[in-house]
């Protein structure tokens, strides 16, 4: 099917929302970039004609504001419509305007004149070549421009899909040795265990949504740690500092339990007494940072072991955020910490 044959939604539009300020500052630009090129290819720049100019930035600017007023309004309606049926009835009312601005133009220009108002039709003409030109070149910039937006976004959620997908069997296999080891050592404990892990997956795999909530990640990763402390034994030990991050906070999902996962690998199942990790959440200036801290052995390299984890959860950032979202690798003295970072606004219009 092609994409003339899709109906766009209102939250998913070609047309851009005209309403804010930006918008209109960007169309100020262009009306008076175009002003300028009409009055030096129509009164050249040497001399350059004032006078004309001012008409000529009156006209555009007039057309661009009442384009943006009329179209602002009516773009969730224009959404509902068939694309190719939508994209008519702005084009047609580009326009409508400029035809009228330029008839309204001429007549207010005659009224002070002997011969009264007068309508140039070669002008007329002219304006509606020039707005047919301007506003189907803006109006294909607008559609491929949505096309590209929604084949990167396409793009984006097949990379975070294949991404988790290489997270659940690493974190499945892992848990499966987990509750392998305790079958013969404490069969209630194994038990349980295996009732963590089913719920842990049901949670997880209903479906592969690229955000969660931080209530959710906690308790998904509340659910690993009740695993591993049945086979750690108080070799494991939690600090949790995250009053600061409220429950709803769009969060990553799947970013937790994994660093969790390797700061337990590599770092308290490495040590014979064990150690405690300390798990910390915060929001600071509409950024969220996640951080988990763990003892490592006496002359651990940071880069050794199984980094499976941090590399998915930096690729996922990347698809996601860009350049805003982080991950932090920090190794002082005997202790690693990793710390996740991005916008708390961009993950909720991920969601």
């Amino acid at each position: 099917m092609s994409p003339l044959d899709n109906h766009p939604t209102h939250r998913d539009f070609f047309l851009p929302d005209l309403c804010n300020a930006q918008a209109l500052l960007l169309l100020v630009v262009l009306a008076e970039l175009l002003a300028l090129l009409v009055s030096a290819l129509q009164r050249g720049l040497l001399p350059f004609d004032w006078n004309f100019f001012s008409l000529a930035s009156l006209f555009c600017l007039l057309v661009f504001l009442s384009t943006a007023a009329l179209l602002c309004p009516l773009r969730h309606w224009f959404a509902t419509l068939p694309l190719i049926a939508a994209s008519s009835l702005i084009y047609g009312s580009v326009l409508l305007l400029v035809g009228g601005y330029t008839l309204g133009g001429q007549w207010l220009l005659g009224l002070g004149t002997v011969q009264g108002p007068r309508f140039d039709h070669n002008t007329l003409l002219l304006n509606l070549v020039v707005a047919a030109l301007v506003a189907g070149i803006g109006l294909r910039y607008l559609y491929l421009s949505w096309q590209l937006r929604l084949r990167q976004q396409s793009e984006i959620s097949a990379r975070v899909e294949a991404l988790q997908s290489r997270i659940r069997p690493h974190f499945l296999f892992n848990s499966l040795n987990t509750i392998a080891s305790l079958i013969d050592e404490d069969s209630r404990k194994a038990e349980r265990a295996v009732e963590d892990l089913a719920a842990l997956f049901r949670a997880n795999l209903q479906d592969g949504a690229a955000i969660s909530h931080w209530r959710q990640e906690r308790e998904l990763c509340e659910r690993y740690l009740r695993i591993e402390a049945a086979r750690l034994g108080g070799r494991l030990r939690i600090s949790w500092a995250c009053d600061e991050l409220d429950d709803n906070t769009p969060v990553l999902s799947l970013s937790l339990q994994p660093l969790v996962e390797n700061a337990i690998s590599h770092g308290i199942q490495q040590l014979p007494e064990g150690g405690e990790i300390q798990i910390s959440a915060r929001q600071r200036n509409g950024r969220c940072q996640i951080g988990v801290r763990n003892p490592l052995p006496e002359g651990a390299d940071r880069h050794q072991g199984n980094h499976l984890a941090c590399d998915n959860l930096r690729h996922r950032l990347q698809a996601l955020y860009g350049d805003e979202g982080k991950l932090k690798l920090q190794q002082n003295g005997g202790h690693f910490e990793v710390t996740l970072e991005f916008p708390v606004s961009r993950a909720g219009e991920s969601d």
